[in-house]
């Protein structure tokens, strides 16, 4: 379906619930066989990711434009 399950008309999520919902999705990535992936979102997702969940290069936490692209490589460190 094209409905947006987590779009909520009078509010918007906080900071928090965006870096949960990144961590979720890094964990989802950490699982994939795949060697190269693309991601496309918004960026203030990107910021919370590149400055909330990531360690990275100091770069990297700039702001993206739009239609900017980056490309990275992602360790995923089983602790």
């Amino acid at each position: 379906s094209d409905e947006d399950i987590l779009f909520q008309e009078n509010s918007r999520e906080s900071r928090m619930q965006v870096g949960e919902r990144v961590y979720s999705f890094m964990e989802w990535l950490s699982t994939r066989q795949e060697d190269v992936v693309a991601i496309a979102s918004h960026s203030g997702w990107l910021l919370t990711t590149f400055n909330g969940i990531l360690e990275c290069d100091e770069k990297l936490k700039a702001w993206f434009h739009t239609g900017e692209m980056r490309t990275v490589v992602l360790e995923f460190v089983k602790t």
